[in-house]
């Protein structure tokens, strides 16, 4: 991290301030002149039998830059075109719609946007010579523009990808237009004159340039300080949330943007962890006896709390309950204290339900790291209170301390500010500007090129800055006296550098690609591939499209063209599923290739590295064991560091079907190195572990090995936080010509450019764009009712939704390749209801991997005769379990339902039981830990739940991007107070697409939208809570089209942890 010092900027803004100005967006024709007479451009939506239109404007618009100028509307090739052709749909935000979820564009749109302190504007009556070219002659006045010496408009939206047959030549060729005047000459006119049918009066108001807004700043600057320094900067800045920007202004504005985003949506809770720190409890433990290590180190802490400590920090423990330390103190003056691993215990009391605890208590599970350490152990609840009583010190004193470091934080940042123009490259070695054999300075004038594309395309706002500037570098003598005779004006702007991931593809190899998707798409997804303007694809999709695999066609493809590909997704989990697939992939197209082929392709090297301690601590673990090699988990490939490292050293326990080049360039320069021999012997079990520790120095030699195989890699997985440490870091600034995201809707951009790098490398974004990048503190408030993240509407909008909507073209999947025919059509209505639906062949119901669902369908039609069914579909059922009691845990808010979770489990134990399906079919998924704890608990404990051993459960975190035959949903009916997951759209969206051939939805639909019965407050919750919320719909269309059925529960006995709220 670097530091600039903590000065405050003075500059303030208001992001919704409009007042006194007048919108203005009305259709108008340009006025040109012309050698036989006035020439008329646009004017479609004003009489004028044009397809060009023009629509002059003044414009405020929350979380932009006010402006005044006019925009074009120019006709794409139809949407249907231009997706089988391969160049991809254009999206934009939404016009009529303060939302995140941009449209499908018809027209391709530029802004012209005049300097507010740059040009006069004047507003007269049309004359006759006017009002004659049009058919009406219903035009009133004519707006006059005259920019002053100096200045120049800007050209929002300038080279974006277009494509038209009937515009081409003079839309991105900068042919003639209309008589002499191309494109480009019509934008660089010093006077521009508008016809409009408005009156003179009104229009001079609108154009009145004393009322336009000030510009869009930030009340923060693009500085990286330390946290102090921020802590003084939003203190001094606090105000309402900032809207959705799509369009920067200006670099220091999108930086700014960007580094606020993220560090304010962790600095209050930083804050926070500081402050909790700071404050020590009384607390005596008790031995977990479940914990069968010989050391029996894990206990559990009981800590008494006030009220009013628990609901002020209540938002931390939401977002901590894992990954934060018990500091133990010897006494009050003790400055070092021990600090043991720790973790919330949710629900405590049937975690230990031989033990009592006060309603204030929190209990926490902790790892003891110094068993020499003494702890207050009691072996029940009255000698843990008498001890307290005769004196407090008996007990220990401890405080909870939470990771307030923001590291990751600091790292996106850090790679906000790469994106100034002032930034020096990040990858400079990638472009050979090390290597003496190249020109400096024709290397330098590229990379500054590629630097400021970069930069605009990050902007949102087209290309017209980087390309004039541009132009006016590469003017020869020639055009530089033309510059001087035309007032800075240029004759032709540079295209946009395009990139073709085929070029130099042999017939073999693109057929061995393509055959990997359906027949229909191939023809679409080879124009894609074969023109990337900046090298940039974007691939969308919905869950069960496909988006993963056809990832890793662009990665093949990517390898292929430039040699070494950084692949990057947003966890562990992701990328364990890209890491798999790809490597499938990789084996498929390559087996298809060179069984064509005269000239075979070996496999690429591709490394999916753990971190760099669970490398070490795996491969340890197996060469000290030997035994433990022959588990299936160890001979199975899984990419790893370890795992090559016995690749290369040839072990008997890993099996390769062909070795790729690389691992022969790794063995020959591991040869010349001394420790070769022992780890090769150590290895091939000649040598045992003992012996060679007492000559070797271990770790150094394995991290030496590690580093040398990392090197020879072509491909590369990892996370954005792995990439951007150690040897991974090196490898992308130095190796990676090519960068492939998975899960990019997820993401935060900022996490994107942190592997990106600011030097517009050839990159490949997929992910469900309507997903949202992940944000802590969206409606989260200060003491004040401030926001703590004044800029959080616009940090969740991911890269991959940002730049498909600022035009750029998408591959969009269209087809449902994984779930069976019916059950995704409420998640395309509620969802993604803008791209068109088909089902694949896989999603015929009477195939063989339908028969779960097929069988779940005669079981449900048979235990509830009125559940209503359609021909051919499968459909998800709604099960409404009613009269439950919801335990909401005080510390942490967690939802747990044990009369529900017991009545749903019953259901699939008779499934199970009374059909062919098999409890494997099966795959539960929670929303909330505990009940996925409970679920686990009861099937593992309880005789009579036997049936569901092999029934995997999990909460929706961990299913991310998994898939099951039957996916049973558990949502906790505590849905009308206040649970924020049941609320996320992304979330729901996400639990309810993992399924293949069955969906169960079990839950208390009385709470989203049958509370008539209910008092008029609960009422009212739940009517607002779920007002035209995706789960509310869901809910709403199942039970009224007849996929709803009821269980009912006989209400147990009273609950005495916990707040119980009873439904």
């Amino acid at each position: 991290m670097t530091s600039t010092g903590a000065t405050l900027p003075v500059v303030s803004a208001n992001p919704g301030s409009v007042e006194g100005h007048q919108t203005l967006s009305k259709p108008a024709a340009l006025v040109l002149s012309g050698a036989d007479g006035l020439i008329l451009l646009g004017g479609r939506n004003i009489g004028i039998d044009t397809e060009v239109n023009f629509v002059i404007k003044s414009l405020a618009t929350p979380g932009s830059d006010p402006w005044i100028g006019f925009e074009i509307s120019i006709p794409r090739a139809p949407i249907d075109t231009l997706e089988n052709e391969g160049f991809g749909v254009s999206h934009w935000p939404d016009p009529l719609k303060n939302t995140c979820k941009p449209v499908s564009a018809q027209d391709r749109r530029l802004r012209v946007k005049f300097p507010r302190h740059g040009v006069d504007v004047d507003v007269y009556e049309a004359s006759s010579e006017v009002k004659n070219l049009f058919p009406n002659r219903d035009v009133r006045s004519i707006a006059e523009f005259k920019l002053r010496e100096g200045s120049s408009v800007f050209v929002e939206g300038w080279a974006l990808p277009f494509h038209n047959p009937n515009n081409n030549s003079w839309v991105n060729d900068n042919g003639p237009w209309i008589g002499d005047y191309s494109l480009l000459d019509v934008l660089q006119q010093r006077h521009f004159f508008f016809a409009s049918r408005l009156f003179a009066n009104f229009l001079n108001a609108s154009l009145d340039l004393s009322r336009l807004p000030p510009p869009l700043t930030l009340p923060f600057g693009p500085d990286l300080l330390d946290k102090t320094g921020f802590i003084q900067v939003a203190d001094a800045n606090k105000g309402q949330q900032f809207p959705p920007t799509w369009v920067f202004p200006s670099d220091d504005v999108h930086v700014s943007y960007l580094i606020y985003s993220e560090i304010l949506d962790e600095l209050w809770l930083a804050r926070a962890a500081d402050e909790i720190r700071r404050i020590s409890f009384r607390a005596h433990f008790i031995k977990d006896e479940s914990c069968l290590e010989p050391s029996n180190s894990r206990f559990f802490a009981v800590l008494p709390t006030p009220n009013e400590f628990v609901g002020k920090f209540r938002a931390v423990w939401q977002r901590s309950l894992v990954g934060f330390k018990l500091h133990i103190f010897r006494n009050r003056e003790d400055n070092q204290p021990v600090q043991w691993k720790a973790a919330f215990v949710e629900h405590a009391q049937t975690v230990l339900p031989d033990r009592s605890f006060a309603p204030n208590e929190m209990v926490i599970l902790v790892d003891r790291s110094d068993a020499e350490f003494p702890l207050a152990i009691f072996e029940n609840r009255d000698d843990a209170d008498a001890a307290f009583e005769y004196n407090a010190n008996k007990w220990n004193l401890v405080a909870l301390n939470f990771d307030s470091e923001m590291r990751d934080s600091f790292r996106k940042a850090e790679a906000a500010l790469a994106f100034l123009p002032s930034a020096l490259p990040t990858n400079p070695r990638t472009f050979g500007l090390s290597d003496d054999n190249m020109d400096p300075a024709v290397l330098k004038s590229r990379l500054k090129f590629r630097m400021a594309l970069h930069r605009d395309l990050m902007r949102g706002g087209g290309f017209w800055s980087s390309l004039r500037e541009k132009a006016m570098d590469d003017m020869n003598e020639s055009m530089s006296s033309l510059q001087l005779e035309n007032g800075g004006r240029s004759t032709s702007l540079p295209s946009l550098p395009v990139e073709n991931y085929l070029e130099g593809a042999t017939s073999e190899f693109i057929d061995a690609l393509l055959q990997e998707v359906l027949p229909e798409d191939r023809r679409r997804l080879r124009g894609y591939l074969s023109a990337r303007t900046l090298g940039l694809s974007l691939v969308t999709g919905g869950p069960g499209f496909g988006k993963t695999t056809t990832l890793c066609l662009f990665i093949v493809a990517l390898l292929r063209r430039y040699g070494h590909v950084l692949c990057v997704t947003v966890n562990e989990a992701a990328l364990d599923i890209l890491a798999s697939r790809l490597d499938e992939v990789f084996a498929r197209v390559l087996e298809r290739h060179n069984a064509a082929a005269a000239q075979s392709f070996p496999p690429p090297l591709f490394v999916r590295p753990l971190p760099m301690q669970e490398e070490l601590a795996t491969l340890l673990e197996l060469l000290k064991n030997p035994r433990t090699m022959d588990e299936p988990e160890v001979t199975t490939p899984n990419l790893s560091l370890a795992y090559w490292f016995l690749v290369v050293f040839q072990s008997r326990h890993v099996y390769v079907t062909k070795e790729p080049s690389s691992v022969k360039e790794i063995r020959r320069t591991l040869s010349t190195m001394p420790v070769t021999a022992k780890l090769r012997a150590l290895v091939a079990g000649t040598l045992s572990w003992d012996e060679y520790e007492k000559t070797a120095t271990q770790g150094n030699e394995f991290e030496t090995v590690f580093r040398v195989i990392l090197q020879n890699a072509q491909c590369l997985a990892c996370t954005p936080a792995q990439a951007c440490q150690g040897d991974l870091k090196m490898w992308k600034n130095t190796r990676a010509r090519a960068i492939a995201v998975d899960e990019a809707g997820s993401m935060t951009r900022a996490d994107l450019l942190s592997v990106w790098g600011n030097t517009l490398l050839p990159c490949v974004l997929a992910g469900d764009d309507t997903q949202s990048a992940p944000m802590k503190s969206l409606l989260e408030k200060d003491a004040d009712d401030f926001f703590v993240n004044r800029l959080a509407l616009n940090g969740r909008i991911s890269p991959l939704l940002f730049l498909k909507a600022s035009g750029w073209p998408v591959y969009r999947l269209r087809r449902q390749l994984r779930m069976a025919r019916g059950l995704f059509d409420i998640c395309h209505k509620g969802i993604y209801a803008n791209v068109p639906l088909e089902y694949g062949s896989e999603s015929d119901i009477d195939l063989p991997r339908h028969a779960p669902g097929r069988a779940l369908e005669t079981f449900m039609k048979g235990k509830f005769p009125d559940l209503e069914s359609e021909t051919g579909l499968l459909l998800p059922i709604c099960v409404h379990v009613q009269g439950t009691k919801c335990l909401k845990d005080r510390v942490t808010s967690a939802f747990r339902n044990e009369e529900m979770v017991r009545k749903a489990l019953d259901l699939l134990v008779e499934l199970v039981e009374g059909s062919s399906v098999n409890a494997s079919h099966l795959v539960a998924v929670s929303p909330y830990k505990a009940d996925v704890a409970l679920i686990n608990e009861i099937v593992e404990s309880e005789p009579e739940y036997a049936a569901l051993s092999t029934m995997p459960a999990t909460n929706s975190d961990s299913f991310h991007g998994r898939e099951g035959d039957i996916v049973c949903v558990f949502l906790t009916a505590c849905t009308g107070y206040g649970s924020p997951v049941l609320k996320d759209n992304d979330q729901m969206s996400l639990l309810l697409s993992r399924p293949r051939s069955g969906l169960l939805i079990f839950g208390d639909i009385e709470v989203s939208f049958m509370r008539e019965s209910k008092a008029k407050k609960r009422n009212r919750m739940a009517a607002d809570m779920f007002k035209d919320g995706f789960l509310a719909g869901v809910k709403k269309s199942l039970w009224q089209s007849g996929r709803g059925v009821s269980l009912s529960v006989e209400s147990g006995g009273d609950v005495e942890d916990d707040e119980q709220l009873d439904l």
